[in-house]
Parts: structure tokens; sequence; C-alpha cells
């Protein structure tokens, strides 16, 4: 997943597609900057991660809730 991010740097839902992994993975750490950066790519992946089962892992964490806010 890391060597999509390299390939597509700047394609949002391979960052988002990292994020999901790395949230399912337990790296709660990593998975919000790779959300982070999916989300400055596109905003609109903020719907998705809204209900998106394979964040379930970051929901509650002030960081994630602020992020689904923010823009």
């Amino acid at each position: 997943a890391h060597k999509a991010t390299e390939l597509a740097p700047t394609n949002a839902d391979t960052w988002y597609d990292l994020a999901s992994y790395l949230a399912l993975a337990g790296k709660k750490p990593e998975a919000l900057a790779a959300l982070v950066k999916a989300l400055e790519l596109n905003p609109r992946h903020k719907r998705t991660a809204r209900s998106d089962k394979d964040l379930d892992a970051l929901r509650g964490a002030p960081e994630f809730e602020k992020l689904l806010k923010e823009r």
C-alpha cells in the first residue's frame, strides 16, 4: 500500500486506501496521517470516512473527529 502512494503521491484514493489498511492493522497514528493527506487532496473523502467501517479503529479519537469537522 505504501508503494502505491509513492507511485501516485497526488492520488487521494491511494492515500485513503492506505489509511483504511493502516487503521485495520491497528496503526492509528499512521492511519491518521494518511487520512489527512487523502482529505487534503480530496475533501470529498470526508463523507466516506464518516461511515467507513475500515476506519472504525479511529472513531472517537479527537484527531479523527476533528478531521471530519474541518474544511
